[in-house]
């Protein structure tokens, strides 16, 4: 009885929404310790998996390992590796190494050759505004994501965009850019806007939405996930090779 209830009182130490974070690399610990057949000093154990982990993973995941194992040591076997000197230096020269993967970035000419072969439906129309206001602004997801009807202004044969508070934005006092129509109908941004446009009858509220099973929008709108997709769709559509995952 003093045994379980023991257990039961270290379990409740970890916290219930990220106990199966800490379950799952305590599983990869102890399936390195198994295969590798490693015996000996837990902390060199420890820094071997360390080591390991950080040939596939960056710097912070390979911290959230050592954090997630070193909380089992330390309350099942009373060892705190992370407090020991060994282990700052084996992370500092780890960090040292690390070079942090670039993601690739659509061109301009990209987003011209995915407007002019991919398809005709409203949702191949949401993404390729998307796409237009996105590489045209220099734009962070979260401000395409939040993008309202009320932040399109038309400004003579141009459309204005208003970011109003971005990351650098400090002061939040906002700004504008323009999207200007070109010679090339079929390319045009501001022909492919003014069709997005065209699809709500009531211009309120998120500009990019959802659309329904008959390719109709929606009140729902599209959420930053789902638009970091997009790179990487455009990416595999003309064949291009890299990390286009969105920023």
């Amino acid at each position: 009885m003093v045994d379980l209830i023991s257990t039961e009182f270290k379990e409740s130490l970890f916290d219930s929404k990220s106990k199966n974070v800490y379950e799952k690399w305590m599983r990869r610990y102890t399936d390195f310790k198994m295969q590798k057949s490693l015996e000996g000093d837990e902390i060199n154990v420890y820094l071997e998996f360390i080591k390991e982990i950080s040939i596939n993973y960056k710097c912070s995941t390979v911290w959230q390992a050592a954090s997630c194992v070193n909380k089992f040591l330390k309350i099942y076997k009373n060892q705190d590796h992370i407090r020991n000197p060994i282990f700052k230096s084996y992370m500092k020269n780890i960090a040292k190494q690390y070079v942090p993967k670039k993601s690739a970035v659509l061109t301009i000419d990209d987003v011209n050759n995915y407007i002019r072969q991919s398809g005709k439906t409203n949702q191949d129309l949401c993404e390729k505004v998307i796409l237009i206001i996105g590489i045209y602004g220099a734009l962070r997801l979260s401000e395409i994501a939040y993008l309202d009807f009320k932040d399109i202004r038309k400004d003579g044969p141009n459309f204005m965009i208003l970011i109003r508070q971005s990351k650098t934005d400090q002061a939040g006092i906002g700004s504008e850019f323009a999207i200007s129509p070109l010679s090339s109908y079929d390319i045009c941004p501001v022909t492919l806007l003014i069709s997005y446009l065209n699809l709500f009858p009531i211009k309120q509220g998120r500009l990019f939405r959802k659309m329904n099973k008959l390719d109709q929008p929606t009140q729902q709108v599209l959420g930053i996930n789902k638009i970091a997709t997009l790179p990487k769709k455009v990416a595999d559509f003309l064949g291009l090779t890299g990390d286009y995952s969105g920023h």
